[in-house]
């Protein structure tokens, strides 16, 4: 009897969860840009559509999926008013490689997916978050702001990192430049990462971690740090204001 009540209570949970589905088409976009607290996943395959989820059929009409431009965007409607919508997500189905991915409004994408081009670029902003597995390119492009957050592998030639406004960078991989710019509180690690030349700046109680091979330049100011890895050959690093340099 125990046991036909627990399988009863199962079973009634799942049906409490089932969340209702819908398939759309849509053309293969250059780009996608998540908001508004809605998860995107990407993954790559020959059909081109989207598969919105949610926890029921008004919040499916209140979904957005369209795109402009070659960028796919994925946002609830203006003024809609939705609460428990933690399980509203959208996956991407795309015979094409994403090159540009933004988030913001406390919105997410997820992918493990290589994504490989001439050139990537991530904005994260408004409390958003990005996870990516793996990004392969000759120019990649990374930048977060207020509150949000980035993870990803990378492996480029030139790398351009911009993180302000309390944001968390998380970057493994390897680049032959690295450029990168930090302040207001933001933190970059990058301790699985390797570069043979950097040009960084942090600032404002900024926080860095990183490992340079080569040449190491820039500044560092008004109590922000540069974490050191290893001991490059060269560097020339101007210090003010309490910023320091940590090996």
């Amino acid at each position: 009897m125990k046991r036909i009540l627990t399988i009863a209570f199962i079973s009634f949970l799942y049906v409490a969860q089932a969340q209702e589905r819908e398939i759309r088409k849509i053309s293969a976009p250059d780009g996608i840009s998540a908001a508004t607290s809605l998860r995107v996943d990407y993954i790559h395959s020959n059909r081109n559509e989207v598969v919105v989820e949610a926890d029921n059929a008004e919040h499916l009409s209140l979904i957005e999926t369209n795109v402009k431009n070659g960028i796919l965007h994925v946002q609830y409607k203006r003024n809609s008013q939705i609460r428990n919508a933690r399980n509203n997500r959208v996956t991407v189905y795309s015979s094409k490689i994403p090159t540009s991915f933004s988030a913001s409004s406390s919105g997410s994408i997820y992918s493990n997916e290589t994504i490989k081009a001439s050139k990537i670029a991530v904005n994260v902003s408004s409390s958003a978050r990005i996870s990516l597995k793996k990004l392969i390119a000759d120019d990649i492009a990374l930048s977060t702001s207020s509150s949000s957050r980035l993870t990803a592998e990378v492996s480029a030639k030139n790398l351009t990192v911009n993180s302000t406004s309390s944001s968390k960078q998380e970057i493994a991989g390897s680049a032959t430049n690295l450029d990168l710019s930090t302040n207001s509180s933001a933190s970059v690690d990058m301790a699985s990462f390797t570069t043979s030349n950097a040009e960084v700046n942090a600032s404002t109680s900024s926080g860095v971690t990183l490992s340079v091979k080569d040449n190491l330049r820039g500044k560092v100011s008004t109590s922000a740090k540069i974490s050191l890895k290893n001991q490059p050959r060269n560097v020339q690093v101007d210090k003010s204001t309490s910023g320091r340099i940590v090996i």
